[in-house]
């Protein structure tokens, strides 16, 4: 049986990253968090939160902006923390990223497939290998690509991250 992730969500970073890693880069930009990205507004919450409820037909996803300083949104199922939301703001294009971390016994897209469907309490989920990647699956609703699922091995156990782009666009259309 698939687990989510106990521990600490592990954040990628945005490929186009503005603000360097460091301390003195922060104070430089004022309004970053530690990962470089901007915190996510309390006005975007709502939206996101009705973008996500809608994606995945579910009225439980909430999504609760967090009392601490430079902390990203947080995506709850009831009372259970599932996924972070990152804000990344690039040459004036907004963009967030839904990114949810869980453990799983095998890479079988099967059971990836059917934790996802439990997960978000859908069937129309569906996990399609990548062509030409061997690190990765493709994550459907129907006929729409939502995600990519990542293959991580730490300490020789297979976890999974699964990375959802959310443009700003998509809340317009909410």
């Amino acid at each position: 049986m698939l687990e989510p992730v106990k521990t600490s969500m592990k954040r990628r970073q945005p490929e186009n990253k503005s603000w360097p890693d460091s301390d003195l880069a922060l104070h430089e930009a004022p309004n970053l968090n530690e990962g470089g990205e901007r915190p996510v507004k309390p006005e975007e919450v709502s939206q996101l939160e009705r973008f996500l409820k809608k994606r995945f037909n579910m009225d439980a996803i909430e999504v609760r902006q967090t009392p601490r300083i430079n902390d990203t949104a947080e995506v709850y199922i009831g009372d259970e923390m599932i996924a972070e939301l990152l804000r990344d703001e690039d040459e004036g294009e907004l963009s967030y990223y839904f990114e949810m971390n869980f453990d799983a016994p095998s890479g079988d897209a099967g059971q990836l497939q059917s934790y996802l469907n439990k997960r978000f309490n859908m069937e129309t989920i569906e996990v399609r290998q990548r062509p030409q990647k061997k690190d990765s699956d493709e994550v459907y609703i129907g006929d729409e690509f939502i995600a990519v699922l990542y293959r991580e091995n730490t300490g020789g156990k297979p976890s999974y991250h699964f990375e959802m782009s959310i443009l700003d666009f998509d809340l317009q259309e909410i």
